[in-house]
């Protein structure tokens, strides 16, 4: 890529508070005393109500307060949360107007295939603001009680147990890809947009397993799902995990 082509692609990335924005050195040089004077498009690259959305919108409604300009919410979904930073590589002028939610799987995709971006060239990277707790769940009247009677289930029926992920190469398809192979299991992904489709269709009985980052805690407490294993080294604070893996 010429040093003209990263020019016109590179775009702000970022999920953060408006201080941060403001505070980059890049943008402030060049977008003079006047920025912000209209409103500002935020790519959420999921699909509406789930964690991740919640967390722009209310990111986006405390910066538009700071800015004094609405900051909108373009939901974006696909390809495991990269369509929409693609769609703001490709195409958003590089005038600090467009922002985007950046997931990991960003930085995964280059690694699995072919892409139209540059993760490095072609954002500039302003702040992380919050971190995940991913796990795996199951509806709370599965017949599985920890982590353990449900790989028993798994190995007595090779492919009979499917799981919802937030799709193929996403961070919860490679992990439980490395699970099952840890485990000796085979386990079928079901691939959704994001967390609201993945949980509908856990709720609704499509898939058996859901793992996925989201406030599973609430879920828990409603006395819907049936948390088995958080991917953590430690177990969850939010709540105790019967089955929790090492």
């Amino acid at each position: 890529m010429n040093q003209s082509n990263a020019s016109r692609r590179r775009a702000l990335a970022v999920i953060g508070a408006s201080a941060a924005v403001l505070a980059t050195p890049r943008l402030a040089s060049a977008q003079g005393s006047g920025f912000p004077s209209r409103p500002i498009r935020f790519i959420v690259p999921w699909t509406p109500g789930g964690p991740s959305d919640a967390t722009a919108r209310a990111l986006a409604a405390a910066a538009g307060r700071k800015l004094g300009v609405p900051i909108v919410i373009d939901n974006r979904p696909g390809a495991a949360g990269t369509l929409g930073p693609s769609s703001m590589a490709r195409g958003s002028r590089p005038d600090g107007y467009t922002i985007s939610q950046m997931p990991i799987n960003v930085f995964r995709y280059p690694a699995m295939a072919s892409v139209d971006y540059d993760p490095v060239e072609d954002f500039s990277w302003i702040i992380m603001t919050s971190g995940y707790t991913f796990a795996s769940g199951v509806r709370a009247d599965a017949p599985w009680a920890n982590w353990g009677e449900m790989v028993a289930a798994a190995k007595a029926r090779p492919g009979s147990i499917a799981y919802a992920s937030n799709g193929i190469g996403g961070t919860p398809h490679v992990t439980m890809a490395q699970i099952a192979a840890h485990d000796g299991t085979d386990l079928l992904n079901t691939p959704f947009r994001g967390w609201a489709d993945s949980l509908a269709s856990l709720l609704g009985g499509q898939v058996q397993l859901m793992s996925d980052a989201g406030p599973w805690a609430p879920l828990v407490e409603a006395g819907r799902v049936r948390v088995l294993a958080t991917w953590g080294a430690e177990r969850s604070r939010l709540f105790s995990v019967s089955g929790a893996m090492e």
